[in-house]
């Protein structure tokens, strides 16, 4: 994807600048420069933002509070001086795009190495501040027997998917399918998602576990390829590949998501606690520039 320039004035360089240097949020003083949250959008959304009639404003609000939580719990780690060990930058934090993707898409946002790693850096005082908060005491055997049996897990099925921008390239995919080409072929060639790369293959899910879209593959047949379906991220087409009959969830799974559970309760508690000392204030003027900058820049692109 290739970032066109929104043009303010003369010089459409100078106004992309503009738009991306300019602070979209101060934290007790501190500025959240627009070009950081638009990485983060489009590190977690550039793949799926490109019907034209895709919500920039809504996700561009979410990661803003996240960004804004993410300084706080850094800043809180900073007091405490917690300087844990930088690890290796993996797949989790570039969403698997290679170093040169990486490099290209800093280069378009005037992004440094630097402050890209400094990110990352906050990241993980944040995680490590967390840790800590949350506690390392063993979960007791009660409470994950009591998880499991409140936890039956469902029917679930498998799905090959893949979304894409408008109707028209769906409806495209869809006759393909119909005359014979295999649905990974297809998803290679059509889908827009990150699961296109491995044919469209997605995990295993059950009811409501994911977007209200996908609980369409409860209602096909094995093999069954759906009809173009819409989500507020374009359109998609489900074939549904097996069927994973209930089952008792493992003590590993349960203490997994006991231990989440007690991480989120502990940063949801904390961050509670430092937005309630900090002084937060948005810039909703530059935030909208920062969206309508985005989704131009999106529909501009090839």
């Amino acid at each position: 994807m290739a970032l066109g320039l929104l043009a303010c004035s003369d010089d459409p360089q100078e106004d992309a600048k503009l738009v991306l240097r300019s602070p979209v949020a101060h934290i007790d003083g501190s500025p959240l420069l627009a070009d950081e949250l638009a990485l983060q959008l489009l590190r977690q959304y550039g793949g799926i933002l490109r019907a034209p009639e895709a919500d920039w404003a809504g996700p561009a609000k979410r990661l803003l509070q996240q960004e804004i939580d993410l300084r706080l719990l850094a800043e809180e780690a900073a007091r405490r001086e917690l300087r844990p060990a930088m690890p290796r930058a993996g797949a989790r934090q570039t969403r698997g795009w290679p170093a040169a993707e990486l490099r290209r898409r800093l280069d378009q946002l005037g992004l440094s190495e630097q402050r890209f790693q400094a990110r990352l850096q906050l990241r993980h005082a944040a995680d490590e501040l967390v840790r800590i908060e949350a506690g390392e005491e063993a979960i007791p055997e009660p409470e994950i027997k009591a998880w499991i049996d409140a936890n039956p897990q469902p029917e679930r099925v498998q799905i090959r998917h893949l979304v894409v921008r408008d109707k028209g390239r769906a409806e495209e995919a869809k006759k393909r399918l119909e005359g014979g080409k295999p649905f990974t072929e297809i998803a290679m060639l059509y889908g827009e998602g990150p699961e296109a790369r491995r044919g469209g293959l997605l995990p295993p899910y059950g009811r409501q576990q994911m977007p209200s879209v996908f609980d369409a593959a409860f209602d096909l047949k094995l093999g069954e390829v759906s009809e173009p379906l819409p989500s507020e991220h374009g359109w998609h087409l489900l074939r549904l590949e097996r069927r994973v009959a209930p089952e008792a969830h493992s003590r590993e799974l349960a203490v997994t998501q006991l231990i989440r559970q007690r991480s989120e309760t502990a940063s949801q508690q904390l961050i509670k606690r430092l937005r309630d000392k900090a002084e937060i204030q948005i810039d909703q003027g530059a935030l909208n520039r920062l969206v309508k900058f985005l989704k131009t820049s999106h529909e501009a692109s090839p």
